[in-house]
Formats: structure tokens, C-alpha cells, sequence
């Protein structure tokens, strides 16, 4: 499954999301539709510090600045309650 070049579709939605090693931007705006009402994201992703230890990601734009906050818009369909902002 490519995440990057089409986000997957679903049938019904989930109580949790979990990411881990892997930032896709883009994919947060398809988290709303996924995500069940109350429901919960855990995302754990690369920094400046691996990547300067380890080699890897090599992207820049998946990596995060160690101090940085992550902000995520997470869209809602039009019959859930509005969208919500996670700050990590």
C-alpha cells in the first residue's frame, strides 16, 4: 500500500490511528474521515536528531524539529462534530 501516492479509503472508522516511524503530512487531513467520534491518535515520528545520528530519513520533510510542536488540522466529515486541532 503507497500512502503517499493515494491515501486508502475505508469502510468504517476507528477508535485509534497509530503512527510510528513515518510522517506524511498530507495524511493527517484523512485522519477526520478515519477516526471514530472520541476517538484517539497516536503518532511517534523522526526528528532532526535521528536523522543527524542515524543517516535516515533521509527527506527532510519527514522529519521534525526536536523542539518543535506538531500541530495537525484533523478535518471532520460533515455529520461528525467540527474539526479538532491535536498539538503534540
Amino acid at each position: 500500500m503507497d500512502l503517499e501516492r493515494a491515501p486508502p479509503s475505508f469502510e468504517r472508522q476507528f477508535d485509534l490511528i497509530v503512527g510510528l516511524r513515518y510522517l506524511h503530512r498530507p495524511l493527517f487531513q484523512c485522519f477526520g474521515a478515519w477516526l471514530e467520534p472520541g476517538g484517539s491518535i497516536v503518532y511517534e515520528t523522526f526528528t532532526t536528531v535521528h536523522r543527524a545520528r542515524y543517516g535516515k530519513p533521509t527527506r527532510v520533510t519527514h522529519v521534525l524539529q526536536p523542539a518543535a510542536r506538531s500541530t495537525a488540522r484533523i478535518a471532520s466529515p460533515s455529520s461528525s462534530p467540527p474539526a479538532r486541532t491535536v498539538t503534540c
